[in-house]
């Protein structure tokens, strides 16, 4: 909210909260009003029924919400924020969101616009081991909070990502090639085949490891797996093709369809990683994601239009398809300008 005047302070606005005993969920009452909040009965969400009871007593009695004097730290918003506005999101999404705040916001402070951005600053100019590219992730993270302040009227917008984004060179885009492909398979074909399944799964569809690591056994059907995703209610889906879904299918039956879970991403990329040194392949800085954008690679090798590719990778932005997925080699370059000019002779 917008800074407050000692008018009122917010412990003495009247009313009342209390839970359901039906349903467990939070109801605000404010003299013979009463608000159904939808909100389970938590301490985060008491805090956030606080600043119902304040706007309702605010509204009955025809004052601005300047009467008010603001008592929540900036911490306090964010454990609401995290536990209401990111329910539906994955773990990595909102472990990806705390790791952003904690980095810049260190202490603990009122929801100031000035303070804010220089606690950005400090964070920018203090975190030396980090890269540029890191940074920017930070702060883009940092920054869908900033937008969700803004919405909720506790601070004016604030630019923070496009103020203070750091520009760096271009970030080359590193893939597999063929012959690294089948001795990678080859090896844990006969280390574990397993794991050989989940890089292919990767390498065929394009999915992101923790995408697999989620899948079950009922998502999988004659020509697509089902991919459920809590944001949307249209489930999402990549298609497989028949020798692929046998593949899949030749796995333990049991509920999930693979035996790791979310949390063994750290020990399956040291796994992964081992694996090149015992093969004498130069890993490079690439991982799992690098199996993904082999797959896409793969599809513009095979003149895949990039409409259908944005799709088959599920971007929602085709921006994030050309840009942070493809560059092209000086030999491709020349390709498709030859291309290019065979078109316009026409």
């Amino acid at each position: 909210m917008p800074n407050y005047i000692n008018n009122i302070k917010a412990n003495q606005v009247q009313g009342s909260i209390y839970s359901s005993k039906r349903d467990n969920l939070l109801i605000v009452k404010v003299k013979n009003k009463t608000y159904h909040t939808g909100l389970k009965d938590t301490p985060n969400n008491r805090k956030l029924a606080e600043q119902i009871k304040i706007k309702m007593f605010l509204e009955l009695h025809g004052l601005s919400e300047t009467a008010i004097k603001h008592e929540n730290t900036i911490k306090d918003v964010f454990s609401q924020y995290i536990e209401n506005h990111c329910i539906n999101l994955d773990e990595t999404t909102i472990r990806g969101y705390n790791l952003a705040f904690k980095r810049i916001i260190k202490t603990d402070c009122k929801i100031d616009k000035e303070i804010i951005e220089n606690k950005v600053i400090e964070f920018i100019k203090t975190e030396k081991k980090l890269s540029p590219a890191s940074i920017n992730i930070y702060l883009r993270a940092f920054q869908i909070f900033l937008n969700y302040l803004k919405d909720k009227e506790y601070l004016p917008a604030m630019k923070i990502f496009k103020h203070y984004k750091i520009n760096h060179s271009e970030k080359e885009i590193k893939i597999y090639s063929d012959d690294e492909i089948s001795k990678l398979l080859e090896y844990f074909k006969m280390k574990d085949i397993e794991f050989m399944i989940l890089l292919q799964l990767q390498l065929f569809t394009g999915m992101r490891i923790g995408e697999c690591l989620k899948l079950e056994r009922k998502n999988i059907k004659e020509d697509r797996i089902i991919l459920e995703n809590k944001t949307v209610k249209t489930a999402e889906f990549v298609i497989i093709t028949p020798e692929l879904r046998d593949l899949l299918l030749s796995l333990p039956n049991r509920k999930k369809l693979f035996r790791w879970s979310e949390n063994s991403y750290s020990r399956l990329t040291r796994r992964f990683h081992d694996a090149f040194k015992e093969l004498n392949i130069n890993r490079d800085n690439r991982s799992f994601h690098e199996l993904r954008k082999t797959y896409l690679r793969k599809l513009f090798d095979n003149e895949t239009p990039v409409q259908v590719a944005q799709k088959l990778m599920r971007h929602k932005n085709i921006t994030v398809t050309i840009q942070n997925y493809t560059k092209l080699t000086d030999a491709e370059m020349i390709k498709y300008a030859s291309a290019v000019q065979k078109i316009d002779k026409k």
